[in-house]
This record gives C-alpha cells, structure tokens and sequence, in this order.
C-alpha cells in the first residue's frame, strides 16, 4: 500500500511537471504581442496618490486612456 501510493504521487507530480513544461512551451511559442500589449501607462503613485483629489485621479486617469 505504501509503495503504491509513492508512486502515484510520483506520477501525479511527473503529469503536473510535464502539463506545466507543455503550457509554458504554448504561451512562450504564442505571436508576437501587439503594442497595446507592451504599453506601460504612468500612474500616480503612492504619495501622489495621498495627495490628489478625485479630480487629479480622473484628469490621471484621462489622460492615460
């Protein structure tokens, strides 16, 4: 019973090794991003974030978008 149960823990481990190694494989080999994929908007941070109003976060947020 012992071992038995070693080595379906084994392979339940080997299956999830090779599933992840698989998914990475398909999400690596994807195309190519597009721009809107890459584009990294500039957002307030934590102190200004502190400081602003609601109208600073939407004029932010407007002019981001």
């Amino acid at each position: 019973m012992k071992q038995t149960l070693k080595w379906v823990l084994i392979g339940i481990l080997l299956l999830g090794a090779v599933g992840l190694g698989v998914r990475s494989f398909r999400a690596l080999s994807g195309p190519p991003l597009h721009p809107w994929h890459t584009f990294v908007p500039t957002e307030l941070d934590a102190s200004e974030l502190a400081e602003a109003d609601w109208s600073r976060y939407l004029a932010q947020d407007k002019a981001i978008f």
